[in-house]
């Protein structure tokens, strides 16, 4: 199973996002028709559609019915309302990758659920320009599929580290 296959909402459409989004699409591994995108910032949201041709979605809720990859690219600081906006609409078909910095798996589990397929990952800022490095974090909910997923989708903004122990996220980037 790959990306292709898949609907990915990105929850936040700032810099990493949008590096994300660009990689996917310059990749090839999804079609534009595959991306939401939901940012509170509407003019973001409308640069991001007319960029990349994402489809963009009226709210959180919205991304995570219409995906089963979701992605929280969103600073650390509005995450927890965020978290708790979503967690009444995951199912366990979601897959969670987390982004914002600082903020690890036990945390993000406390409102969305211990069962919740979840990946933490650290991209670095060269990843703005598709040479980026990230360290990857499967919790012990995320199958092997999910890294795979997450492995292919970082990779199209650079090289992929995966850790054992969250703790080691640290030290890559």
């Amino acid at each position: 199973m790959s990306l292709k296959t898949k609907k990915i909402g990105f929850i936040g459409g700032g810099n990493m996002a949008e590096a994300l989004i660009a990689g996917l699409l310059t990749q090839r591994a999804l079609p534009r028709t595959g991306l939401w995108v939901f940012d509170p910032n509407k003019k973001r949201q409308r640069l991001l559609q007319k960029k990349y041709g994402v489809r963009l979605a009226q709210d959180n809720a919205e991304v995570v019915g219409r995906c089963s990859i979701i992605i929280l690219a969103v600073k650390p600081q509005i995450l927890a309302d965020i978290l708790q906006e979503i967690s009444p609409t995951l199912k366990g078909s979601h897959l969670v990758i987390s982004i914002a910095a600082g903020i690890d798996t036990a945390s993000l589990r406390r409102p969305l659920g211990s069962k919740t397929r979840l990946i933490r990952t650290m991209p670095n800022t060269p990843a703005l320009v598709g040479a980026g490095v990230t360290g990857l974090y499967a919790a012990p909910t995320a199958r092997p599929i999910d890294r795979r997923l997450a492995t292919e989708l970082f990779s199209s903004v650079g090289t992929v580290i995966t850790v054992r122990k969250e703790a080691e996220l640290d030290w890559i980037t």
